[in-house]
């Protein structure tokens, strides 16, 4: 019998915190489940541990890739390979709490009409210190009315697989931001969405998210944030936000990691 739910998680190069990420998959108090990997064309020994892990429990599922195709690719065929009705997303370097399965699966049963759900995170640095307690918008109502600040974390979500292969799916030609410009389209969908509201994530921030995030990124993520905004008829306020996101990514590394800690009182998600 088919899970209901499909983990998806994309790993590439990714061995530092991989173990410890797939033991907190594994080990969730809700455990039939299948956990569908793709690896990217790792070469730092990932794909050595998902080997081992793979062999060792036949929940997982491996999918192999010859070179690299990068998140958004292998995302998008994910949710076209999975017949669960539900997938949950997982980064490889994040760690789920024991009970985050069985706690969004309990959220769906007594909420329905929700097709995306996400959580609180709690963001925790290279070591696994916890820095904060990381939390959003948690009614449709307001997750809707701040879509344009990607009010949702992604590693954190559920979806129905059904209701996001309806708003197009993840778009496979993107290399960052696909969250981003998935929300957007969900909410043109009609899309219903809800964040619960308690930490089911430890979410790794580290120095190298920072430094990802370079000027075609932003560039590309304020063309996304423009679109959407105009695609979902959003307030004025979107597009002055997406302006002061995209002045502060373009910023030298040195200045917006600070900058970025400074500016966390007036981001509009922080409820």
């Amino acid at each position: 019998m088919t899970p209901k739910v499909t983990i998806l998680m994309s790993v590439y190069n990714d061995k530092k915190h991989l173990v410890e990420c797939i033991e907190s998959v594994l080990n969730q108090s809700y455990s039939d489940f299948l956990f569908l990997i793709y690896d990217d064309a790792s070469t730092d020994g990932s794909k050595e541990i998902l080997q081992y892990y793979a062999t060792k429990d036949k929940r997982i599922e491996l999918v192999l890739n010859i070179e690299n195709k990068g998140l958004s690719y292998n995302l998008a065929e994910g949710v076209l390979k999975t017949e669960s009705k539900w997938i949950a997303r997982m980064d490889a370097d994040d760690i789920a709490f024991k009970d985050r399965l069985k706690e969004q699966l309990n959220y769906i049963e007594l909420n329905p009409h929700i097709d995306i759900v996400g959580s609180y995170v709690i963001d925790i640095d290279n070591n696994g210190e916890e820095i904060e307690l990381r939390k959003v918008p948690s009614t449709h109502e307001k997750i809707s009315k701040l879509i344009w600040t990607c009010p949702f974390i992604h590693p954190s979500v559920l979806f129905k697989v059904e209701a996001i292969k309806r708003a197009g799916s993840y778009d496979a030609n993107l290399r960052r931001r696909q969250d981003y410009d998935l929300w957007f389209r969900c909410l043109k969908t009609n899309l219903r969405f809800a964040n619960i509201e308690k930490p089911l994530v430890y979410y790794r921030m580290t120095d190298e998210y920072y430094k990802k995030n370079n000027t075609r990124v932003q560039i590309d993520q304020a063309k996304m944030g423009y679109k959407g905004s105009f695609k979902v008829n959003a307030s004025p306020l979107a597009y002055v936000g997406v302006t002061i996101a995209f002045i502060k990514g373009v910023l030298p590394y040195k200045l917006r990691k600070p900058l970025s800690e400074a500016l966390k009182k007036f981001d509009p998600r922080r409820v």
